[in-house]
């Protein structure tokens, strides 16, 4: 039978797009890392030369007219106290990222000792742990935040420790389940046969088989941290005030949001969901390539 113009049209596409829609298929983890980290790095970048690329003072009152509309002088226009909007999203990735940064590095610090140390040792040790980190788990993240930065008062260091706080759980529970199923395999009964102590079986023969849940753990934890973040600085428990800060700024633009001032609030809203969409990108990337089902 005869191929109308139609058919062959389809042949066409078919043989131009099956390759792209190939590639797309295979490499959706790939794809959603490169495309996290290009935004990690953006933010990263900019927060590190902040200093540099920044066109005013990011904490100078009455640069510019209150609530000035984007322009050429001031491309995301000025804030209800006059300060420059450009100037205070350039520079407010700094501190949200240092939480971010601090909480991963105390939520590992603690979190990965005690997920492989506890159900390995087994009994009455693994039980204690295994109750106290499932109490931790059963509150509501930001309420436990909220309630660990109200006594403590806000800083940098303790709205890490109360994020660290809320997500050592989930760490201890994830790589306790690998560890509970790992330590039952036939080559760490191996591995006893020769001699093995405790230490080198959970670093050399265990430890290895965790890491890929850890890292994926660890950027999730970063996304979670930075809305964490976001979300006690809105509610006036988080950084002191008189940094900039894009929680900070969307309490400071909800307030002229009624009288039509959309762009504070638009700008450092933003960045906060581009911040966890980077990271969250990243950890559904690696989710994807280190789980051969998802693959």
């Amino acid at each position: 039978m005869k191929k109308t113009g139609q058919d062959n049209l389809f042949s066409i596409s078919g043989i131009l797009f099956r390759p792209l829609k190939s590639a797309v298929r295979r490499g959706n983890g790939r794809n959603f890392i490169i495309v996290g980290l290009a935004i990690i790095s953006f933010i990263t970048a900019m927060s590190i030369l902040a200093p540099y690329i920044s066109p005013h003072n990011p904490t100078a009152l009455d640069i510019g007219p209150p609530n000035s509309p984007p322009s050429k002088q001031f491309p995301m226009g000025t804030d209800l106290y006059g300060r420059d909007v450009l100037s205070r999203i350039i520079w407010g990735g700094r501190f949200i990222l240092l939480v971010a940064v601090t909480a991963v590095v105390i939520c590992m610090t603690i979190g990965i000792p005690i997920g492989l140390l506890a159900p390995y040792a087994g009994g009455y040790v693994d039980r204690i742990v295994s109750l106290v980190m499932d109490s931790i788990y059963a509150f509501p993240s930001l309420v436990l935040a909220i309630m660990i930065v109200s006594i403590f008062g806000p800083s940098v260091v303790n709205d890490a420790l109360a994020i660290a706080v809320v997500y050592v759980p989930t760490y201890f529970r994830v790589i306790r389940s690998q560890v509970l199923t790992i330590k039952e395999l036939p080559y760490i009964e191996a591995a006893k046969s020769i001699g093995a102590n405790r230490l080198a079986i959970l670093f050399r023969y265990i430890w290895p088989n965790v890491l890929a849940s850890v890292v994926v753990i660890a950027t999730i934890n970063f996304a979670d941290s930075i809305l964490t973040t976001a979300g006690l600085d809105f509610i006036g428990l988080g950084l002191p005030v008189t940094l900039p800060d894009w929680g900070i700024d969307l309490t400071y633009g909800r307030q002229g949001l009624a009288s039509g001032f959309w762009w504070d609030i638009f700008f450092s809203g933003t960045m906060i969901v581009l911040s966890a969409l980077g990271f969250s990108l990243v950890s559904e990337g690696m989710a994807e390539r280190t789980n051969p089902k998802l693959r």
